[in-house]
């Protein structure tokens, strides 16, 4: 039952991660849509600092890992750097290869997820 737990665990990690890349492909949505909008300033996701602290508070306490304190946070980027006369800081390129990025560790995720419940399914089925 160990396994299973391990299994379940893993896909929680995995489930946090999902909604923090489809977050941060709403923001970054918003970030390329408003790219010619003057004093339009772009946001951020912020989620592997959560993440990463929570472990670190997690394994110095020797508790369980709290899902609550590693959800994704939306902010304002605190770049002052504008791409123009309008002060705009969205840079229409770095948001389209952040788009890519992230679409990419979307799609891996979700299959991590698929086989993960796959291997949940064959350990149930089993006659071990």
């Amino acid at each position: 039952m160990m396994v299973l737990n391990n299994m379940f665990e893993v896909n929680n990690f995995i489930s946090v991660g999902l909604q923090a890349t489809a977050l941060r492909n709403s923001v970054i949505n918003n970030n390329i849509a408003n790219a010619e909008t003057p004093g339009f300033t772009r946001s951020i996701v912020e989620f592997e600092s959560h993440l990463s602290n929570e472990i670190v508070r997690a394994r110095q306490s020797g508790t369980d890992i709290n899902f609550a304190n590693i959800m994704p946070t939306v902010q304002l980027s605190m770049e002052s750097v504008a791409n123009g006369l309008d002060a705009n800081n969205v840079d229409i390129e770095m948001e389209m290869a952040s788009l890519y990025i992230n679409s990419a560790r979307f799609e891996a995720m979700s299959i991590s997820v698929m086989n993960n419940y796959r291997r949940i399914n064959v350990a149930l089925n089993s006659n071990i």
